[in-house]
This record gives C-alpha cells, sequence and structure tokens, in this order.
C-alpha cells in the first residue's frame, strides 16, 4: 500500500466508525480532533494523542505508528492490518519453527517415490527405517536412514533432511538434496508436504491460487511527517502510484497452475525521480 493510500485509509474512518471512544470530535470537518488545538486529525493520530503516545498533532509519530495503528484497530477502526516487513519474517520464522517439529512419521508413506528397504531390526545400527532414494542410483539402496525420533539422515550428502526438503527432492522438485529451497521452490514443496504427503502443517501459500492480499504498509517513519516536501512532481507521482498498484493487482488476481511460474512481483517498475527535496 502506498503512502497516500494508507493515509486514505486512516483519513476515512469517521469518529462513528469507533464504538464507544472518547475522543474529542471536529464537528465542522467530520472527524477526530487534536485536544490541544482542535484541529481535525486521522483516527491512528486521535489514537496516538488520546492514549499519550503523542503529546499533539504537531509531535511526529515515528517509530510510535505501528502502536497507534494497532490501538485504533482495537477500538474497532475499520483499518487493515498494518503488516511491515519485520512481521513478515517474524512469521516466517514461526513457519520454520513448525516445519522443524515435522518429522518422517508425520509423512504419508504411500505417497512416497523413494522405496522403504528396511524397517526396524533389520537395519542394524541406531536407524529404525532405510530408503532407497528416488532422486539418485544408491547401490546399497537404504544410504537414507530414518532414526526413532523421525529425523531424515542422507548418508550421502551427510545431513539431515527436513520435512519440506525431503518432499523437494522425493517428489522431484529438486534433483539433490543440497539444492536451494526458496522462493517459489519452497513454496510448492510445501504446499506438496502439506497436500501430497499430508504433513500437519498450517495453509499457506503466499503465491498461487485463490488469496488475500494483506496490504504491506510501509514504516511508521514513512507515513507521517512527508505531506511538508517541495519540489514533487505531481503527474509522475500518481503515475508511478498508478503503475505500481497495477503490477500488484496483477500478481493477486492471476491464477496460477501447478507449472506457472510464481507471479510474485520482484521488482517495481522504475520511475523518474519525483522528490527533489524534503523538508524534515
Amino acid at each position: 500500500m502506498s503512502v497516500k493510500r494508507a493515509w486514505d485509509a486512516a483519513g476515512r474512518v469517521s469518529p462513528s466508525d469507533v464504538d464507544d471512544h472518547e475522543f474529542p470530535v471536529n464537528d465542522d470537518a467530520g472527524s477526530f480532533a487534536c485536544p490541544c488545538c482542535g484541529e481535525p486529525v486521522d483516527v491512528v493520530r486521535a489514537v496516538a494523542i488520546n492514549t499519550g503516545l503523542v503529546d499533539s498533532c504537531e509531535e511526529s509519530l515515528d517509530e510510535t505508528y505501528p502502536t497507534a495503528y494497532d490501538r485504533a484497530r482495537s477500538l474497532g477502526a475499520p483499518l487493515p492490518e498494518y503488516y511491515t516487513t519485520t512481521d513478515a519474517i517474524a512469521r516466517f520464522d514461526a513457519l520454520l519453527d513448525v516445519i522443524g517439529e515435522v518429522t518422517f512419521w508425520d509423512l504419508d508413506t504411500d505417497a512416497l517415490d523413494s522405496e522403504v528397504t528396511g524397517t526396524d531390526d533389520d537395519v542394524s545400527g541406531d536407524a529404525v527405517r532405510t530408503l532407497n532414494p528416488s532422486w539418485r542410483e544408491s547401490e546399497s539402496e537404504a544410504s537414507v536412514l530414518v532414526f526413532p525420533s523421525g529425523t531424515i539422515w542422507d548418508a550421502d550428502t551427510e545431513r539431515v533432511l527436513d520435512a519440506v526438503r525431503f518432499v523437494a527432492v522425493d517428489s522431484g522438485l529438486i534433483e539433490d538434496p543440497t539444492a536451494p529451497v526458496e522462493g517459489a521452490t519452497f513454496t510448492e514443496a510445501y504446499r506438496r508436504c502439506r497436500n501430497h504427503y499430508a504433513a500437519p502443517l498450517p495453509h499457506w501459500n503466499p503465491a498461487g491460487g485463490d488469496r488475500t492480499v494483506t496490504p504491506d504498509l510501509p514504516d511508521g517513519r514513512d507515513l507521517v511527517d512527508t505531506r511538508e516536501v517541495d519540489g514533487v512532481n505531481i503527474d509522475r507521482l500518481e503515475d508511478a502510484r498508478e503503475r505500481v498498484e497495477s503490477v500488484f493487482q496483477d500478481a493477486a488476481t492471476i491464477d496460477k497452475g501447478d507449472s506457472d511460474p510464481d507471479p510474485t512481483p520482484s521488482s517495481l517498475p522504475h520511475s523518474r525521480r519525483l522528490v527533489r527535496r524534503q523538508r524534515r
């Protein structure tokens, strides 16, 4: 979401949209009012002032913007979720933690392309299963080991394979256990692990099918105090906004098949410099 659209989202919230608030209202503007000067303010700044995050409408919100935004939503303001890059990283880290909990025993062995060649007492050492890997010729036909904990060990590459990497190589998505599993490959491997190998993983499909677009707002400092700018070419700015919006709208509406490339935007349209100087 662009800075302009983020302001618009907060600016469209009227006092009547927020239940049981006791914030000052500017009746002439039909908006919230700064308790210090009575000037109209949007709902985020109103919440920030009235909950003590800032003292007046002249004070910069900076790092407090996400907190004020979340408080406004908790009061019932109809605002989209504030979803920053930090949030995205935290959620992905949580997803990796979940993947780390999935073991071989959680997978549907009937879905395996690899062959189970040894079980329990048939297997020497600490392992309890051996597999003849589908992704390479194995002279022993038992070069992938499964231990009682469900840990999968590939003896050829001497590495532990987590569930998603194992599914990726077992199903032929990658040809070698050491190959990168990232981006669209990770998304597809996760999907196969969950849907075809029956792993108990939460639904996570950021790049395909019917999906809901969560607005990704800029950091708080980019949302405030940037209206006072000089040298802005308004036509170029609006053109850039429209082209960027078009890119994300297209990505959000593409019906992606299993073999289609990942439609997630990897770059934005090039634009000439829009702002020559900004007052802070």
